[in-house]
């Protein structure tokens, strides 16, 4: 049930987002490539956008490996290009009419020379003829209203590598689904030594929540490393079982109703250490995998109550309390999607998987018995899961139990215990760079 509200919030989450983004999408943009005269791509021009409605000014530069540069967010109005690099004259483009949601593509050439040209590309691929300034530092007039594009995905898939963006903060919440390993194993095979007579079962422990924060640092233009710290945590709490047990009363054969509840929580910090790869851009989406090695502080904990017959005025018989923990690796990946809100921050949505089934536990068992009248017995050791010969029911039985390694005769199949994180994740999160 836990699951199935988490996964209702994130489907709020997403029509939320969902929306935000739709009121993002009346923006225009303005992208380019810069070259020289031998029309090798040029890095590091800074390029001003200045705002005529209301002389506001943004400054970015062309990028390293492809002298490509990009204006987000931009409200429809007129804009003019202002280009500068030690070495060239400066350029100054204005004139450039933007309506809403359009996307202009430009070609600029920057020359030691006098002359300057710039043409304009369509949305369709189409390119206009190149126009060449008449003086060395005016302004070229705007491109035609026929030569303007209506739409462009192109530009951001490439620019977005081009940025020089170096850190990311990313924060986010997810469901999951875990595999829970030995735990569920006990809570399965529970009824086998409480007879047969059972009106329910115990409810296996699958769904959790996941708490995650990274920070990143972009190495290259595709290769990004992180370090990241989180909380994943699965609890099936007020979990209970019922049956009937067969015995006499007043001579007479009879069965008597008992109950037992198993309060029981898994939860791990990792410590993660990310890499991740972009594969593509497409609009203001981009697109990435990753792999992580984690290093998990893990604990896990127990709680069984006994109750001899369904009488909530009577305390139970008997109360097992346990507690254990354990540090170890491991692994994650998965694909990441973002949407760019604008030139810092993105809503994101992650889809990985995660490999962490932990062994040997160690910690501490406190029993409870005669309705807690009794002095509690105390043992420690390792987690352990096994099975043993039940008198009463005749069967062997499963067990998962703090202490000693068991040992004797009707004990078998011994093991340390594994509580198992393995599992799927779908996480929503905001991500910003700078």
């Amino acid at each position: 049930m836990k699951f199935v509200k988490a996964g209702l919030t994130a489907l709020s989450a997403w029509a939320v987002l969902t929306a935000v983004l739709s009121g993002q999408a009346v923006s225009g943009r303005i992208v380019g490539t810069i070259r020289d005269e031998e029309n090798r791509k040029l890095a590091g021009v800074q390029v001003t956008l200045v705002n005529a409605n209301n002389n506001s000014r943004r400054t970015t530069c062309s990028g390293k490996e492809d002298g490509m540069f990009r204006m987000l967010g931009l409200q429809p109005g007129y804009y003019q290009l202002e280009f500068e690099l030690a070495g060239y004259e400066p350029y100054t483009l204005g004139g450039i009419a933007l309506s809403v949601e359009q996307s202009v593509t430009l070609s600029v050439k920057l020359k030691k020379a006098a002359a300057r040209g710039i043409s304009v590309s369509a949305a369709s691929g189409s390119f206009m003829p190149e126009q060449t300034a008449s003086a060395p530092d005016g302004p070229a007039g705007p491109p035609p209203a026929s030569g303007l594009p209506e739409e462009d995905d192109q530009p951001a898939r490439t620019n977005f590598f081009a940025e020089r963006q170096r850190w990311a903060i990313h924060f986010s919440l997810s469901a999951n689904y875990l595999a829970g390993g030995d735990s569920n194993a006990y809570l399965r095979a529970f009824p086998d030594r409480v007879g047969d007579r059972i009106t329910d079962s115990f409810e296996t422990m699958h769904s959790g929540s996941d708490l995650s924060v990274e920070v990143g640092f972009r190495a290259t233009p595709r290769l990004e490393f992180a370090l990241g710290a989180g909380l994943v945590r699965a609890r099936k709490r007020n979990n209970d079982l019922s049956c009937f047990r067969p015995g006499t009363y007043q001579n007479r054969p009879t069965y008597f109703k008992e109950q037992y509840m198993i309060d029981l929580q898994a939860k791990t910090f990792p410590v993660q250490l990310i890499c991740r790869y972009w594969l593509a851009s497409k609009g203001s989406r981009i697109y990435s995998v990753y792999v992580a090695i984690l290093f998990h502080f893990a604990s896990w904990s127990m709680s069984t109550y006994h109750q001899p017959r369904m009488n909530f005025y009577q305390p139970y018989e008997s109360i097992e309390l346990e507690t254990a923990s354990r540090q170890g690796l491991g692994l994650a990946a998965g694909g990441r999607i973002e949407w760019r809100l604008d030139d810092h921050l993105s809503f994101s949505v992650d889809l990985g998987g995660r490999y962490a089934p932990l062994r040997y536990f160690s910690g501490e068992r406190t029993y409870y018995g005669n309705g807690n009248t009794q002095a509690p017995q105390v043992s420690r050791g390792h987690l352990w899961f096994f099975e043993f010969s039940d008198p009463a029911s005749h069967k062997w039985v499963k067990e998962l139990s703090i202490g000693d390694r068991p040992a004797g005769e009707g004990i078998r199949n011994v093991s340390s215990a594994t509580v198992d994180f393995s599992g799927l994740a779908l996480r929503l999160g905001f991500l910003f760079r700078i």
